[in-house]
């Protein structure tokens, strides 16, 4: 609950730039399915969102952009097709392969 009472004050203030730290840590699927499509409508409506989070296939759904760090620095950087989404296949696979997995 603490999570999303976060999300919400954080979109009631109608920020046009959202700052998210794991902002899906500690919700179950049906809340994470409800930030999901928040997220794109706001984006839809021309908010900028920067997210930070550990799950790769999550963030594949929502983002157009996406840039794996490593030490603080971006080891990849990958973008959406129009209209589609980043494969999370090649995402994961990039950050395994960084961390000599």
């Amino acid at each position: 609950m603490r999570q999303k009472t976060a999300i919400a004050l954080a979109l009631l203030r109608d920020a046009p730039i959202l700052l998210l730290d794991e902002p899906t840590s500690g919700l179950d699927p049906v809340a994470i399915d409800e930030f999901n499509r928040l997220i794109g409508q706001l984006s839809a409506q021309g908010s900028t969102i920067l997210m930070v989070t550990h799950d790769v296939y999550g963030a594949c759904h929502v983002a157009n952009k996406i840039g794996l760090l490593r030490d603080g620095q971006i080891v990849g950087k990958f973008d959406a097709p129009p209209n589609g989404y980043i494969d999370s296949e090649t995402v994961h696979n990039a950050f395994v392969r960084d961390a000599g997995l």
